[in-house]
């Protein structure tokens, strides 16, 4: 009988372990969304074609990580 509880403690734990995970991702994802709209949208697409700068479809295929990185945190170092 104590197995059987302790087994269904850790199922339980396992499930709101995934659920954490998962809210965790769509919240980033949430906020990830908000950034590029209120930061990146005026002047990128991803897809949409280019605007006054660069669509950013595949961007991860033509620049590096730390490229990329150095960007996002400093656009106007990249552009000048």
């Amino acid at each position: 009988r104590i197995g059987r509880t302790l087994q269904l403690a850790m199922s339980f734990a396992s499930l709101f372990v995934l659920a954490g995970v998962l809210l965790c991702e769509a919240s980033f994802a949430q906020e990830t969304a908000a950034f590029f709209k209120s930061n990146c949208a005026s002047c990128h697409t991803i897809g949409g074609g280019r605007l006054t700068g660069p669509d950013l479809k595949g961007v991860t295929e033509r620049k590096d990580r730390e490229w990329l990185r150095s960007y996002i945190l400093n656009p106007q170092a990249k552009i000048n």
